[in-house]
């Protein structure tokens, strides 16, 4: 068993990953002197790894605002425009490495799906568009950290399916990916809410947070509309909307999530 303990999990939080077609696009408009923030927050809202690290930001001391800040768009309008450029090549730095680690295969196209499934449902569950986006784009951010801690492991453990995905998790690791990514974002001062989506989006949904509600109805909305497949799996849409007491027809819901996934260019199953 590899045992993940709380301060092996903050250098992987360190060593986490930024794709290198968003630092390419984000150095552009670095050069570009007419670039406003908000072309900064637009490809910075669909990277989980750079949402994160602004919202890191965003949530510190310094920063810190009364509720705290869920939304990757809204940080990066608070931190400003030097500060993000500071941030975004501080991320970039590693790729400038021979190797570096990406993460898992499916990872950045669903946290991608997730997010812009979940925005759909946003006003329905009386949640921030913008703060479902962002929940859904980090909700398997620990699933990252821990492969990062082993690939070989944690391929081994993704190898077995997604039944039990969890308890496999926990016997190799110490640690399942919700916990480990929840155990992140708290230390990094995100809000409440956020921390519970984080964690708690595999778990019972009729009494879960609505921003945890938003992620998981992402995940099975984000399947039915043709995403990209998770190493999760993910439950009926129709069932996770009853469970969640959201009256909504699941063909809705999908038809929403397929122009989310054209607005944020999301691939589909057989390259539609």
């Amino acid at each position: 068993m590899v045992v993940t303990t709380s301060a092996e999990l903050d250098e992987l939080v360190r060593r986490l990953p930024v794709r290198p077609s968003t630092a390419a696009r984000l150095f552009d408009l670095i050069d570009d002197p007419e670039a406003s923030l908000s072309q900064f927050a637009e490809i910075v809202e669909l990277d989980p790894v750079l949402s994160a690290r602004m919202l890191r930001l965003a949530n510190s001391a310094a920063y810190r605002s009364r509720g705290g800040v869920a939304s990757a768009t809204r940080a990066v309008m608070m931190l400003g425009s030097s500060a993000v450029q500071a941030i975004v090549a501080a991320a970039a730095f590693p790729l400038l490495s021979d190797g570096v680690d990406l993460g898992p295969d499916s990872f950045w196209a669903h946290a991608m799906e997730v997010g812009a499934a979940a925005s759909t449902v946003a006003p329905e569950l009386e949640v921030g568009v913008g703060d479902a986006f962002t929940a859904g784009l980090l909700h398997d951010i620990g699933a990252v950290l821990l492969h990062l801690r082993s690939a070989d492991a944690y391929a081994e453990v993704v190898e077995g399916g997604s039944d039990r995905l969890l308890e496999r998790e926990h016997q190799a690791f110490g640690v399942a990916h919700p916990a480990a990514g929840s155990q992140a974002v708290a230390k990094w001062g995100f809000p409440k809410a956020l921390v519970e989506a984080v964690r708690d989006h595999h778990l019972p949904l009729l009494g879960a947070s609505r921003l945890t509600k938003a992620v998981a109805i992402g995940e099975s909305a984000a399947a039915a509309a043709g995403g990209l497949s998770s190493h999760e799996g993910a439950r009926p849409l129709d069932e996770v909307l009853d469970e969640c007491r959201l009256w909504v027809k699941p063909a809705q819901v999908t038809k929403a999530t397929e122009k989310a996934f054209e607005r944020v260019g999301v691939r589909l199953r057989g390259g539609k």
